[in-house]
């Protein structure tokens, strides 16, 4: 396969620019039977000199590769259910479960762990891989609750959440025409507490992708008080905990889209 090449200022050429960083990693690709993954792969292994890791049925990945030309020493299948580590994910699985108190039978253990999601996690989990790519075909749902129950969420305990990043092509907006977008996937009706998370979370993506100071802008309807009710004042007081636990933090709100983006 050529190289392909992405304007300048494209967000494609912003994640290439961001992984050239990070070298002799292991990734795991979750959905590896889909044909989407084995062209990604292709043109991240260009660039990057980490170890990519496909789970999926062996034929079907193997096929894919020669429709695509792809050969790589740098790649790996795996078949979770053939796994020789299958054994092992299994006992770590059921003792995540019974240290938060659930237990679970081996028959479901070993269910779980044929299964890519799973089985991803708990490489990760296990240290096996350093970062993990899912979502070509398997549901939101279906990423998360594998890496919630092999992973968790951190102590104290957090909630999770979804972030989307946007950018826009010679955009003197945001940062450079970079945005984030948070909670646009997990949580449809955040409480307080799950709003401060959902900040400090996304605030923590936007610097670490960013490199720059992130600004965050609470967005709503209303700006300043231009509008009454109950989600304004959750805003607000979101906003003021958000202060209080991490000043250096630049957030304001409650602000309509066009008022927080343009000066």
């Amino acid at each position: 396969m050529n190289k392909i090449d992405f304007p300048a200022n494209s967000f494609e050429q912003f994640m290439l620019d961001v992984i050239k960083g990070y070298n002799n990693k292991t990734l795991v690709y979750v959905d590896g039977d889909d044909i989407r993954t084995a062209i990604a792969a292709a043109e991240f292994i260009k660039f990057n000199l980490s170890k990519l890791v496909l789970l999926g049925n062996r034929k079907i990945i193997e096929d894919n590769f020669s429709r695509i030309g792809l050969k790589s020493a740098n790649i790996e299948i795996i078949e979770p259910a053939r796994s020789d580590k299958f054994d092992y994910y299994q006992e770590v699985l059921l003792k995540r479960f019974a240290q938060c108190g659930k237990d679970i039978t081996e028959d479901t253990a070993r269910e779980m762990v044929s299964k890519p999601n799973y089985y991803a996690s708990l490489m990760l989990k296990t240290g096996d891989a350093h970062g993990g790519i899912s979502g070509s075909l398997s549901s939101t749902k279906a990423m998360m609750r594998p890496l919630i129950q092999v992973i968790g969420t951190g102590t104290p305990k957090r909630y999770l959440s979804g972030a989307v990043m946007q950018i826009v092509p010679d955009c003197p907006y945001g940062l450079d025409g970079k945005f984030i977008f948070s909670d646009v996937a997990v949580i449809p009706y955040p409480n307080e507490q799950q709003m401060i998370d959902i900040v400090l979370a996304s605030y923590q993506t936007a610097k670490a992708l960013y490199d720059s100071e992130p600004k965050i802008a609470m967005l709503s309807y209303s700006t300043r008080g231009s509008a009454v009710s109950e989600k304004i004042e959750l805003i607000r007081r979101v906003v003021s905990r958000v202060k209080e636990i991490n000043p250096a933090i630049a957030i304001d709100g409650e602000l309509q889209f066009d008022a927080a983006v343009i000066p």
